[in-house]
């Protein structure tokens, strides 16, 4: 009977719930034939036998019935559903045992009529035991044994035609059934095994679908399911709950100069240790080399940064693949629940939105969400929607600051500076609406229409007064974008050579083998690359050797406090040479004072731009500047104009 029980995971179980939906009416049947019993030999029988018997049956009858429709949909596992079936198979064998031996009892003082009333209720019982047994081979085979012995006796016993040819009738019948019931089983655990294996399939390919293959990491599904499980259960106990983003710096140089592979392995070895690093965390990756943290368990704001550092720490220490060592920086942005956002999407938004504050502001930080940040938000989201319904022919316009050659005392060429001036804001300043707008990828249509009337402006300079453009990371990265540019150079009467256009070193950091491509194809036609700020990026010296720059700019974050700074002046020294060596222009920017240029003069520059000699301009102002800057002067370098 065992054998039955305990042949696979799940049979028992799906035994077990067969079995129990059965006992009710099987008990229900046996009440009737003890009711029965009672009125066959009520005047052939003792009292106790009778109707104490009976009385006894169906009391414990009404008690298995209770207790199966108490009991059958509880959640059991096998072994319980197997001790379950043993127990319940050993009651009803003791009672068909029970019952045989009162039959026997009674049989031979019992009439004619008594006599056909036990075989057929022993007939009857056998059936409705192969009913509810029909699952467990083993019991059901015994209960018939247990009944029809004393049946095929009964009847032989009789001595009549009738009676005999029923006893081989049953016999052949009972015997058919238990062939059928035997095939019926083994077609049930068959079923049950087949369901057992579709549900693991299923239950792998839910892991799956929730699983990043290459860290082995949850995926962005399974990190928002995370979150919104959490935040319902923080909801319903007061709790707190952290959602973080941690984003790599300065993966995608690594990805592109080395290769897919080296950048997978480099995600897979970064995800190994932050998840070594946060043992008590949620840890997911949500995008290419962005990752998601679930934080409940934590004290105050000071625990988050302090676990943002571990983080940091873990994933910059260089990486080994193969023969290659790299390295990557992290940056990660927090939002708290419910201080934050009471929704996992906004809460979620909030947590993108600390992250860019803190790459925005020095990069391998942890920032967490705060009001200051919320006002910063809503006031962005603001810039947004004008920046969507803007006119942006009418609204955007350049303004151009001049670089001037200092040893020749003339404008060499002007930067041309975004601005914006909007009907619902007012004037916008670039630093605000250009990280909206390339957050929101408007940023290429305003770099067009700058572009164009950039152009416009300069057609009407000196043909040896140079443009200089800035465009977004989001543009050279873009081929579509670059080449819509070059159609516009190309249509402007502006000699390609008299334009320079200019790129943040964070341009690198989006797509270094396509950035690559499109700063040749400018050059192709004739445009010059200049690498604006640098020295405040991620690009290295490889780089610099790599990409076909035509000159370097050298951020003003150096020159602040260049004549006190002998650091400040040793780097601009150095960076200043760099560009000699490599046969590459320099441009010192940020000169504001007549101390800070004598400094960079003394240090072999040249090229100069600063307020020193004039702030951002208007175009309808250039020939103004131009004539009142007086090449001729012993002392035009040290002439501030402020024409605005």
């Amino acid at each position: 009977m065992t054998d039955d029980i305990r042949v696979l995971p799940g049979v028992a179980t799906a035994q077990f719930r067969s079995f129990a939906a059965n006992m009710p009416p099987f008990y229900a049947s046996v009440i009737a034939t003890m009711l029965t019993a009672m009125i066959v030999f009520y005047r052939e029988t003792p009292g106790w036998f009778a109707v104490g018997m009976p009385f006894l049956f169906v009391s414990i009858c009404l008690w298995r019935i209770r207790w199966w429709t108490t009991h059958r949909n509880d959640p059991v596992t096998d072994a319980q559903a197997g001790k379950h079936l043993i127990r319940a198979t050993a009651i009803l064998i003791g009672s068909t045992v029970t019952v045989m031996a009162m039959d026997v009892a009674v049989f031979p003082s019992a009439s004619i009529h008594a006599r056909y009333y036990v075989a057929m209720q022993i007939l009857a019982s056998t059936m409705a035991g192969f009913y509810c047994l029909m699952h467990l081979r083993a019991a059901a085979s015994l209960m018939a044994i247990a009944m029809m012995v004393p049946f095929t006796g009964f009847m032989l016993a009789m001595r009549d035609v009738g009676s005999i040819a029923s006893a081989i009738n049953s016999l052949i019948n009972v015997g058919l059934m238990m062939f059928v019931m035997s095939r019926y089983q083994r077609e049930f655990t068959s079923l049950v095994r087949s369901e057992a294996a579709t549900a693991e399939l299923s239950k792998e390919n839910i892991r799956l679908a929730n699983l990043d293959m290459l860290t082995g990491l949850p995926n962005r599904r399974l990190f928002f399911d995370t979150l919104l499980d959490a935040l319902q259960t923080a909801a319903a106990h007061g709790q707190t709950v952290a959602v973080g983003i941690a984003d790599l710096d300065g993966f995608k140089p690594v990805n592109d100069t080395h290769g897919h592979r080296v950048g997978d392995a480099v995600l897979a070895e970064v995800a190994r240790r932050m998840t070594a690093s946060a043992e008590s965390v949620f840890v997911a990756r949500v995008g290419g080399d962005e990752f998601g943290f679930v934080i409940t368990d934590f004290r105050d704001r000071e625990t988050l940064l302090s676990f943002g550092d571990q983080v940091i720490k873990a994933v910059s220490t260089p990486i080994q693949v193969g023969s290659i060592v790299t390295s990557v920086g992290c940056s990660l942005g927090f939002a708290l629940y419910p201080e934050a956002a009471a929704t996992s999407d906004v809460l979620y938004e909030c947590a993108d939105y600390a992250l860019y504050h803190a790459k925005r502001s020095g990069r391998s930080k942890t920032v967490v969400f705060a009001d200051n940040h919320e006002a910063i938000l809503k006031e962005q989201g603001k810039v947004e929607q004008a920046l969507r319904g803007a006119d942006l022919e009418q609204e955007m316009f350049p303004v151009f600051q001049p670089i001037v050659d200092t040893e020749a005392g003339k404008t060499k060429e002007f930067e041309s500076l975004a601005r914006w001036q909007s009907p619902v804001l007012g004037m916008v300043s670039p630093a605000v609406f250009i990280p909206v707008a390339e957050q929101a990828g408007l940023i290429g249509d305003i770099t067009l229409v700058l572009l164009r009337k950039s152009l416009e402006a300069a057609a009407k300079w000196p043909t040896d007064v140079h443009l200089s453009f800035n465009v977004s990371p989001f543009d050279i990265s873009s081929q579509h974008r670059t080449l819509q540019m070059i159609s516009i150079i190309s249509g402007s009467t502006v000699e390609p050579s008299r334009i320079s256009i200019e790129l943040t070193e964070t341009a690198l950091l989006h797509s270094f083998a396509e950035t690559n491509a499109n700063m040749r194809r400018l050059q192709e036609l004739g445009v010059n690359i200049s690498l604006d700020d640098f020295g405040t990026g991620y690009s290295s010296l490889s780089h610099i050797h790599a990409l076909p720059f035509d000159k370097l700019k050298i951020d003003k974050s150096f020159v602040d406090a260049i004549s006190s700074n002998p650091r400040s002046r040793d780097i601009v020294r150095s960076l200043i040479l760099l560009c000699k060596d490599m046969g590459i222009g320099c441009v010192v920017e940020g000169i504001e004072t007549a101390e800070q240029l004598d400094v960079v003069h003394q240090l072999g520059a040249r090229n100069i731009q600063g307020y020193f000699f004039s702030r951002p301009i208007e175009a309808t102002s250039i020939s103004a500047f131009l004539s009142a800057y007086d090449a001729s002067s012993p002392h035009a370098n040290e002439r501030s104009l402020t024409l605005t």
